[in-house]
């Protein structure tokens, strides 16, 4: 049966209805032009009217074209649609549909190509696209165009750098444009899938933005370790632990809205010989990152996040291993009395400050006044406190030369010598109660000065009295000290306890000088961790946290988990009788009594994660005169410095009373 279109004056097939309209739009009768060039921009521009007009006939033809089989078969019909938008391209170059028209002879082009494959159509609509992009920038049409030339290099080209070209410039230079979130999926696809960089223009901390996820640091020892991973701004995660068909526990950290530069993905071996056996970063999909942590093993894990800079901390612990109590590998026996050797004027430090001249000076080892094989001579002690100027603290130069810092051990604990001949080991030491390591943690450092206050700098003070306290506990206790820094270098504040735990370190102290506005604050305070409603004690936390108080009480809720499996009550113990010992007999500043600000607890990044007993210690104000003469004295450092030893060997005899009991 034949279908009938009525018309006026008769009626013809309905299958002629498509060719008619295209008659009627192809070869109907050009309007009258105007002669004001204003209007169109040429001798032959029509008005507004019959532009939009033509334009929507192009429109239909389009349309038609695409949904109608017979006439897109023929490659004159395509011919003829962009003949329609070129016309009113070229007569009508000003007009606000003439980018548009442009864009059209692109879409109709590329259909041509899809259709009959000739490579010459393709061609023909890149060229055009990019002339769009150059002859109408401020169009809303211009990101649309770079858009489909990346796709079209990406597609049909094979060209990913050219790709990534395009879709940047859409994310450079139209950042508000409709084609910016597909091109910025485009480029986070490219980057996952081939390793492209990123611009920076998608990476930042604005909502449709990416952060950036910074390299992974770690640290491992047989029993800990722990994995620190930095981000550009505040990121949202979650942590899932699986076990490999291998045995061995992987413990994944999904990072959302994320994105790792291709030179910070892969995977990383932990050549430390510890729990932790690799970490890798990886590029999950478009927009998160993954970072796998492969252990041994794992007994139990706790993931937090520190701000200023935002990073993300993962501490993993193993399985406890059990040490022999009755191992001969116990610390040299107990001293004589740190008060009658401060009485007959003997405790003067044995070694030189790094800052003065920078020679290294031995330490005397005696045992029952015999000096041992490998004992050298003791040396008199130069002045450590000759402070230099600001500009000699700089990052750029170290102020003198320093021996090396220790590296990690792999073991948790040194084996030290023998008790000589009639010096038992204490029965603390027979059972592993003995403090074996301690590790001594300077303040600041680096491009962290610390407080400063008339020339002198906290980071310059705390490395010269660290200096001083590891030789004297060193002689009085018998036990090995090791420094966190040994030089003017910046360690972060994860990083210090991360090392303590590392080594195996039965204590923790971490040396700094309180600041305050006033000058005539003045005197000794010491903090172990724990969460506080403390304004003073949160002033003095967010100082030495490189933070604001109020980050540190949106904190709160967090730390109180991570703080369960802290030593806090020991920590507090430690606290306690240190500063009874340093505060008891000592004076300070015009030789009245040193003033005691006492032990109080605040949440301190340094102290977090710490598995020993872990104090943080306030030897004075450097921003009062009184106090930073005092403790740039050596005589005061010194009287300073043997009254630690003093409290942490208080501390360490406690142990053995409550075992005897």
């Amino acid at each position: 049966m034949t279908f009938y279109a009525v018309r006026s004056g008769g009626f013809f097939p309905a299958c002629l209805l498509p060719v008619f309209l295209i008659s009627l739009i192809v070869f109907s009768p050009r309007p009258a032009f105007s002669e004001n060039p204003g209007e169109g921009g040429g001798n032959y521009a029509q008005s507004k009217q019959e532009v939009e007009s033509r334009y929507d006939q192009g429109k239909y033809y389009f349309n038609l074209l695409q949904d109608n089989a017979n006439l897109a078969a023929n490659r004159a019909n395509w011919m003829k649609c962009i003949n329609i938008f070129q016309s009113i391209y070229q007569e009508n170059p000003t007009h606000s549909l003439a980018p548009a028209s442009l864009y059209m002879t692109c879409r109709t082009r590329l259909r041509m190509f899809d259709r009959f494959h000739d490579t010459a159509d393709l061609e023909a609509a890149i060229a055009q696209l990019q002339n769009l992009v150059k002859l109408f920038p401020a169009s809303n049409l211009a990101d649309d165009a770079l858009f489909a030339l990346g796709q079209l290099y990406l597609d049909n080209k094979n060209d990913r750098k050219q790709a990534v070209l395009y879709f940047s410039r859409v994310v450079n230079e139209y950042p508000g444009g409709d084609m910016y979130t597909l091109a910025s999926q485009k480029m986070q696809q490219l980057s996952r899938e081939f390793g492209i960089t990123l611009p920076d223009s998608i990476l930042g901390s604005a909502p449709d933005k990416l952060n950036t996820i910074l390299p992974a640091r770690h640290w491992s020892s047989p029993e800990y370790g722990r994995v620190v991973v930095g981000a550009s701004s505040p990121v949202a995660y979650k942590a899932s632990l699986a076990a490999k068909k291998s045995g061995k526990p992987h413990l994944y950290v999904d990072f959302a809205d994320s994105y790792a530069a291709p030179a910070n993905r892969g995977k990383v071996t932990a050549k430390d010989n510890g729990l932790l056996r690799a970490i890798s970063t990886e590029q999950r999909t478009g927009s998160s990152v993954r970072v796998v942590v492969e252990a041994e093993h794992i007994e139990h894990y706790e993931i937090y996040s520190l701000p200023d800079p935002f990073r993300v901390i993962i501490d993993v612990r193993g399985k406890t291993r059990k040490a022999n109590p009755l191992s001969k590998s116990v610390p040299k026996p107990r001293p004589a009395s740190i008060d009658e050797s401060v009485v007959k004027g003997e405790a003067t430090a044995p070694s030189a400050s790094p800052v003065s001249d920078g020679k290294k000076v031995a330490t005397a080892d005696k045992a029952e006044n015999k000096p041992s094989k490998d004992a050298v001579a003791p040396q008199a002690p130069a002045s450590p406190f000759t402070i230099p100027p600001p500009a000699a603290s700089k990052d750029s130069g170290k102020a003198a030369a320093t021996p090396p810092m220790e590296p990690p051990r792999e073991t948790p604990a040194k084996t030290f010598a023998a008790p000589p001949t009639g010096k038992p080991p204490s029965l603390a030491q027979q059972l592993g109660l003995g403090v074996r390591r301690i590790v001594i943690d300077p303040g600041h450092g680096g491009k962290d000065p610390g407080a400063t206050s008339g020339g002198l700098q906290e980071k310059d003070i705390t490395l010269a009295v660290a200096k001083r306290l590891k030789p004297m506990l060193e002689k009085e206790l018998g036990c090995e000290v090791v420094l966190t820094r040994d030089d003017d270098r910046f360690l972060g504040l994860e990083e210090r306890t991360a090392f303590a735990n590392t080594q195996g370190a039965d204590l923790f102290l971490s040396l700094h000088l309180n600041a305050h506005a006033s000058a005539k604050a003045h005197g000794f305070e010491t903090y172990f961790l724990n969460l506080t409603t403390d304004p003073e004690a949160m002033r003095v936390a967010a100082l030495e946290n490189a933070t604001s108080t109020h980050q540190l009480s949106d904190l709160q809720d967090i730390l109180s988990n991570i703080m369960k499996n802290s030593k806090i009550a020991e920590s507090a113990r430690l606290a306690r009788v240190l500063n009874d010992a340093v505060v008891r007999g000592m004076s300070g500043p015009g030789g009245d009594k040193l003033k005691n600000h006492g032990v109080k607890q605040a949440p301190f990044y340094v102290l977090i994660g710490a598995q020993m007993p872990a104090i943080l210690v306030e030897m004075g104000f450097i921003s009062n005169a009184d106090d930073a003469k005092h403790i740039t004295s050596d005589a005061y450092v010194a009287d300073l410095t043997q009254r630690i030893a003093q409290g942490i060997r208080t501390y360490t005899n406690g142990n053995t009373t409550s075992l005897a009991r």
